[in-house]
């Protein structure tokens, strides 16, 4: 009896033992499932953290090579502004230089104007003075051929007047028959006398008028030509001005299309700075979005990392345990 109560404990013994070292093998089951678990959990953020650090390392780059890119824009801007500056400079410079060269060339050909002008004008004066002069002369000449026509109209008609006063009174005395012979042919001799120097006097005097008159047609002739010769420094004088105008306006054109060329290219060159400008700015800001990324990739890697380690550290410390 005895012996089979303790072959019985014997037993129990046994069962309580295997139950122990099943809950024990349990317990143990659970704890390497935990461990594996917690080495699972940091084998993944351990692959996260690698994958977040290549893809920093890829965000650096790029942030990199936007940022040398950026360098590049910026020095191949500054070396480009030096040389649209020295453009612009130059483009100004020669712009200047033009403008001052026609507007120089304007104010000599005003000058010449004036001073051709004043000439022309002082030539149409000394004409127009001239031809006033002889168109007084004219006048007078006009005028003492007019009084010669009249005094010999008034000589001839005198004459005639005598004569036929005298032949009238040797009519008379023909017709009395009481004068002689000697009164007769002396007032025949004063009758002949008279009408001899009527037609001198008279002959004389067309003679003179003749003169005076070839004179005043050669003076009208002249007048002509020198009216003529007025004319055309008057109309010389209107070409001229008009043809200096004329270059002038031209002048003045080139100026306003010089400017507005050399407006042109500066606008062109400032353009063309703008674009580069605006190319940096772009490169800059990629830049900056690149390390804005780079900075919360380095920001979740630490926090990956951190949870990595504490899941290491607690798969150390279940494993001690």
């Amino acid at each position: 009896k005895k012996i089979d109560q303790l072959s019985q404990d014997i037993v129990a013994t046994q069962k309580n033992a295997e139950k122990v070292v099943q809950e024990k093998n349990r317990e143990l089951e659970g704890m390497n499932a935990q461990i594996e678990k917690s080495k699972a959990a940091a084998g993944n953020e351990a692959e996260k953290s690698r994958q977040l650090q290549s893809e920093l390392e890829r965000v650096a780059k790029t942030m990199g090579d936007s940022l040398n890119q950026a360098d590049v824009e910026i020095k191949q801007r500054d070396a480009r502004l030096s040389e649209l500056l020295t453009d612009i400079e130059k483009t100004k410079i020669q712009s200047q230089k033009d403008v001052k060269s026609k507007s120089d060339e304007i104010g000599a050909l005003n000058d010449m104007v004036s001073n051709l002008t004043a000439n022309v004008e002082k030539e149409i004066k000394l004409r127009q003075d001239v031809l006033a002069g002889k168109e007084g002369i004219e006048s007078m000449l006009e005028k003492k051929v007019n009084e010669m026509t009249n005094e010999m109209n008034i000589v001839q008609a005198d004459a005639k007047k005598k004569i036929d006063a005298q032949l009238q009174e040797l009519r008379n005395l023909e017709a009395k028959n009481q004068s002689d012979d000697s009164q007769i042919a002396q007032l025949k001799n004063d009758m002949a006398s008279m009408q001899k120097n009527a037609h001198e006097a008279i002959e004389a005097r067309n003679n003179e008028i003749e003169t005076m008159d070839g004179q005043l047609k050669a003076l009208k002739s002249n007048i002509e030509q020198e009216k003529k010769l007025r004319d055309e420094a008057m109309q010389g004088k209107s070409n001229l001005e008009s043809a200096l105008q004329k270059k002038i306006d031209q002048l003045s054109q080139d100026i306003v299309a010089t400017q507005k060329n050399a407006e042109k290219v500066v606008q062109e060159k400032n353009r063309e700075l703008e674009g580069m400008n605006a190319q940096i700015e772009k490169s800059k800001a990629a830049a900056g979005n690149e390390a804005e990324k780079s900075r919360q990739l380095q920001s979740e890697l630490e926090r990956v990392a951190k949870t990595m380690g504490d899941s290491l550290n607690q798969a150390d410390v279940e494993i001690k345990q």
